[in-house]
């Protein structure tokens, strides 16, 4: 797991994908069927009957829930992967009370289409009151509701879009990991005012902490880890290092505990 191949030290880790791998593993997301179907079409009607399949029938049998209306929510937490969930904007867009949203919420949660990622903080009482962030667990399902292909991310304008798909995959990918990973975990993200944001917190045993930021660049600047730094300076001796996970293919020191690491590093014990 890549939480146990980090503390043990990834200095030196260097990785053969390119920028264009990393996107097509977006797209394809991890379902296995999606992995047997080579043809995008073929692929883009198989989600789309997924996710009709499980808001329809399934939240059906589940709830007494307007269909349509899950399915609007769904598409609105898409297309703000990785954001801060307003209940009160969602209510706002699909024309339902913010009560109802919080059910739409949990529904879609119970159907594994969605998690969300509480934020972190040193009082429990604002880990509880503060501004969740979601994300579409599958990055391939993801990409189809918002209607977004490999060529979409790699165009000229599709960086918009490639920073919060790169950042619901990682943050995706370290959930599924959190259940398993023989160092235990739990995935938060931090934010607080004057705009300091970290994309993850991943917390360890004894209130130490990862920071993890989340970038859509090849070239990862020194500009990019202030976040970083500034957590660091409010866990003092809790600060366990900070990750800005790049679209590059070697580990690179940023000093003071910080590292620049490739994507595809998330794997690395199993390369």
């Amino acid at each position: 797991d890549f939480v146990s191949t980090y503390l043990a030290g990834l200095q030196g880790w260097s990785t053969a994908e390119s920028r264009t791998d990393m996107v097509e593993r977006i797209v394809a997301g991890g379902f296995p069927e999606m992995l047997t179907r080579a043809e995008v079409k073929s692929r883009g009607r198989w989600l789309d009957d997924y996710a009709a399949r499980l808001v329809r029938r399934d939240a059906a049998e589940l709830s007494r829930t307007s269909t349509s209306n899950l399915e609007a929510v769904l598409k609105l937490l898409a297309a703000n992967q990785a954001g801060e969930v307003v209940n009160a904007q969602l209510a706002r867009h699909v024309g339902v009370t913010e009560s109802v949203i919080g059910g739409y919420l949990s529904l879609l949660e119970s159907l594994y289409l969605i998690k969300r990622i509480p934020a972190w903080s040193r009082s429990l009482m604002n880990r509880r009151i503060k501004k969740a962030k979601c994300v579409v667990v599958d990055s391939g399902l993801c990409s189809r509701l918002n209607r977004l292909g490999a060529a979409d991310y790699v165009s000229p304008l599709g960086v918009n879009h490639l920073g919060p798909a790169l950042e619901g995959f990682v943050a995706s990918e370290l959930l599924r990991q959190a259940t398993w990973s023989a160092t235990e975990f739990t995935v938060s993200h931090y934010r607080e005012s004057g705009r300091v944001e970290v994309d993850l917190v991943l917390e360890l045993p004894g209130g130490r902490a990862i920071g993890v930021e989340v970038k859509a660049t090849a070239s990862p600047t020194a500009r990019q880890f202030q976040g970083l730094r500034l957590l660091s300076q409010r866990l003092g001796e809790s600060w366990a290092g900070g990750i800005l996970f790049y679209l590059g293919t070697r580990v690179l020191p940023f000093g003071e505990g910080l590292l620049a690491v490739p994507v595809p590093a998330l794997w690395a014990d199993r390369a």
